[in-house]
């Protein structure tokens, strides 16, 4: 080729891809020819591979009885018009569709899917709809049917279905709500009971430096009883916090601890229900703790060594030991260190302030805030037990954050947690008609049975006067007075 090429005087410039409005032909040739395919064998395979005979037959009924799919067949076999302005108001949804619309044996086809009749779109929803599979039910119908508003009427579907709403997927978590660092130790501390090899210890942990106590608790002593005499005997010897924070358990929620709480002049916070997360502080002291009593029982050590090794660690690069921070000097745990005459640190609070706002700036990462409730409003409340939504009614917004005070269906008035709230939708107006049908058909049965309560609006009667003008009253028997106008 180079031989033939010599006889010419060749400049070869570079063209861009996108300056060539042609490509080379013999780019585009196929290298082998495929059979070809016949559309009508696809289409009538893909409708009997979808449904019975006797729902094709039906849907080929239907579909000659409804009057906007036979103006789109009528459309379909004469050909679209060049603007959607020439097209039957019925018909202009499927505008958009119309280079996939098709006819085959009186069905309209979309692609592979048929297009079902308004008449059969309730059978066709509810078949869709049998297996509860939430909006996945989409894809499902992607493979089979069509009608213009089938995913609004998929997601309607599952937004009124009492079975979806009962068993959704826990919330997604919200911005991270920190617990403000105390001015000085022992100003908050936080309590909880744990288990460990069968035997119950009571745990109280200072919010400003760590510290802790565990006490173990005798077998048949477990009452809230015995955990306030452990508290006093804590407290007598290190003071009185201002704060104590701890769960809804019945240790904590009795009239024992309440009176304590009275006694003792401090303020007793308890967290959200069934939300560990709300009390996180004394949760992770809980599970260090543990740990730790663990491996120091399988290993054979002294478990109070073991504790005492945690109140002398640091907390960490830039915070001293628990022990240094909440009693002023350092813990002699037996290891050789020049133990310092009066220890002074700065900048305690701003350090662990930074820690703070580092630990909610990675926990907010995907977090969002979910939208307030209102009084009286409907919603769907997760059962601790069942994790099951249940339909519930909120009554008001607690004292503490993002908790609210909820009505049950069996009539039981709780505190929960916001992400343990959902609103429930509203139902969509097809079943309001539906509900009023029913409501009217069940008080025809009724006849005149007296109902248990009767809302009367006020009304104006006339009482005969005796021996007075007849005036107007009202039902409670107050004169009603004309307003008096000048006559211009």
């Amino acid at each position: 080729m180079l031989l033939r090429l010599q006889t010419y005087d060749l400049r070869i410039v570079y063209k861009p891809g996108q300056d060539v409005s042609v490509a080379d032909a013999l780019s585009r040739l196929s290298p082998e020819e495929k059979p070809p395919i016949f559309a009508e064998q696809v289409r009538i395979h893909t409708i009997l591979s979808q449904f019975s005979e006797s729902i094709i037959q039906r849907i080929q009924e239907q579909t000659a009885k409804d009057v906007e799919l036979n103006a789109l067949k009528e459309i379909v076999h004469y050909g679209w018009p060049d603007n959607i302005r020439a097209v039957p108001t019925c018909c202009r949804p499927y505008w958009t569709y119309r280079d996939e619309i098709g006819l085959e044996d009186g069905i309209l086809l979309k692609g592979s899917r048929i297009i079902i009749p308004k008449v059969m779109q309730d059978d066709i929803l509810k078949q869709l709809h049998q297996p509860h599979m939430g909006k996945k039910k989409k894809l499902r119908a992607r493979t089979a049917v069509f009608w213009t508003s089938i995913n609004k009427d998929i997601e309607n579907k599952t937004l009124n279905c009492s079975t979806c709403l009962s068993l959704q997927s826990q919330q997604s978590k919200e911005p991270l709500l920190q617990t403000e660092v105390p001015p000085r130790p022992w100003h908050t501390v936080g309590t909880d009971l744990f288990y460990l090899d069968g035997e119950e210890y009571l745990l109280l942990a200072d919010y400003y430096s760590k510290f802790f106590f565990v006490r173990k608790i005798q077998p048949g002593l477990s009452t809230s009883r015995n955990v306030v005499k452990i508290m006093r005997q804590i407290f007598s010897e290190y003071g009185i916090p201002a704060i104590v924070r701890s769960d809804n358990g019945p240790h904590y929620s009795g009239n024992d601890f309440r009176e304590f709480a009275r006694i003792y002049s401090f303020q007793h916070i308890t967290s959200s229900p069934h939300y560990a997360r709300s009390n996180g502080f004394i949760e992770s002291q809980v599970k260090i703790i543990k740990r730790t009593l663990a491996k120091a029982r399988i290993s054979g050590t002294d478990p109070n060594k073991a504790l005492l090794s945690l109140r002398a660690t640091p907390v960490d690069h830039n915070l001293p030991s628990p022990g240094e921070l909440f009693l002023g000097r350092q813990l002699q745990d037996g290891l050789p260190r020049k133990l310092p005459r009066q220890p002074y640190h700065e900048n305690i609070r701003e350090q662990m302030h930074k820690g703070q706002e580092q630990q909610k700036l990675y926990h907010d990462k995907n977090a969002h805030l979910l939208p307030p409730l209102s009084a009286g409003e409907q919603v769907r409340v997760q059962n601790p037990t069942t994790k099951k939504w249940e339909p519930s009614i909120v009554m008001s917004q607690a004292s503490s954050p993002r908790s609210y005070q909820v009505t049950t269906a069996a009539g039981n008035e709780v505190r929960r947690n916001r992400r343990h709230i959902r609103p429930a939708p509203q139902p969509s107006e097809a079943e309001n008609s539906q509900s009023l049908s029913d409501d009217s058909a069940a008080n025809a049965t009724e006849g005149d049975r007296p109902t248990s309560t009767t809302m009367l609006s006020p009304q104006v009667v006339e009482l005969p006067s005796e021996g007075c003008e007849s005036g107007i009253h009202t039902l409670s028997g107050r004169t009603s007075k004309a307003p008096q106008r000048l006559d211009l």
